[in-house]
């Protein structure tokens, strides 16, 4: 006979419910009991979902915005390269244009120089002195491999990636003095660009990549000039400076950023065309090696003095600075601000 168990409200949850005409058997006294069904309303259901998907489109919505920061900010667009020596030997090294994620990208017994950075590709041109001269060779941004471009008992550095990524400028030895020369990607087909018999190097290629900068020293007083890549024409761009070293582009191609140095000491200036150069003299007598942002509103530079090292950024319109990394172990050298092309590494 089928009999219903009393129940005590009691012990029950406030909304559970008996089901009278459900049982189960009891193993324990071989009768049948009753069931309680729980409390399973289609409203706690849709609030459950309602809470989860709430929480969900939260975290999706906080992840692309620091996703879109970073992009915007870091190594995910743009990326600082330069060499250091903090001990032995020049190291290749790389930060975010925030001052974040300072990193080492290979570490090598043997000086690395010259970082060029390709915005195709995001392979890695740099100098390497290696049985008692200098080569150009390439890398990724992780440094997972090196391989050689060059294989000569000449000097060659300074290497620049064209920015089609199909050629490579750089200054060699091979023909006496120190002239410039360009050859596609894998090395080949050297062909030279200058015959002045002079001593020419620093060559950076233009953004657009119609004109190549370059220093030419004469009676050991270095200027500017630039090369038509097309008629290689060359124009001198400085003239009044004692010496005139490491030329930046700007990315609309028109204007130049260098290291001057007269009677009244070291400076940066930037020009446009054959106009006379801006001199920005104030907080930039211990600078070296600028170089233009991408977007070009700011000129970074090395500044090193006594007891201090550190990458400052400088407004061009206001001449006002504002120090970037502060802690580096070594003063930088060989300073790029380029962009990357999978910002996703």
């Amino acid at each position: 006979m089928l009999r219903k168990q009393p129940t005590n409200s009691r012990f029950l949850p406030k909304n559970s419910k008996i089901a009278p005409e459900m049982f189960y058997l009891s193993p324990m006294c071989n009768k049948k009991e009753p069931f309680e069904r729980p409390n399973c309303s289609i409203r706690t259901l849709a609030q459950n979902v309602l809470i989860w998907g709430t929480a969900w489109i939260f975290f999706v919505a906080v992840f692309l915005f620091f996703a879109a920061e970073r992009s915007y900010s870091g190594p995910l667009s743009e990326l600082i390269i330069f060499s250091c020596k903090p001990y032995r030997y020049f190291q290749l090294y790389c930060v975010r244009p925030d001052g974040r994620d300072l990193r080492q990208i290979i570490n090598i017994k043997r000086d690395c120089r010259d970082p060029n950075l390709c915005a195709k590709n995001n392979e890695l041109l740099f100098s390497m002195f290696t049985q008692n001269t200098w080569n150009i060779y390439q890398t990724d941004l992780n440094g997972s491999y090196v391989k050689r471009i060059t294989s000569t008992n000449y000097v060659d550095r300074h290497p620049v990636w064209s920015p089609d990524g199909q050629y490579i400028a750089f200054d060699t030895t091979r023909w006496g003095g120190c002239e410039l020369a360009v050859m596609k990607a894998d090395g080949s087909g050297v062909r030279r660009l200058t015959h002045n018999a002079l001593l020419n190097a620093f060559p950076v290629w233009s953004p657009d990549g119609r004109k190549l900068a370059f220093v030419s020293w004469k009676r050991g007083h270095g200027h500017i000039y630039v090369m038509d890549m097309q008629t290689e024409r060359i124009s001198i761009m400085t003239k009044n400076y004692l010496t005139c070293v490491t030329p930046s582009w700007a990315p609309d191609s028109e204007h130049l950023v260098f290291l001057g140095r007269s009677y009244f000491g070291h400076f940066l200036a930037y020009m446009n065309g054959n106009q006379k150069p801006h001199e920005l003299r104030e907080f930039t007598e211990h600078a070296s090696y600028p170089a233009w942002s991408p977007n070009g509103q700011q000129i970074l530079f090395s500044d090193s003095g006594k007891g201090f090292s550190r990458l400052t950024l400088l407004d061009p319109q206001t001449g006002q600075t504002t120090p970037l990394l502060a802690d580096l172990p070594a003063p930088a050298y060989d300073l790029v601000w380029q962009k990357k092309t999978k910002t996703w590494q």
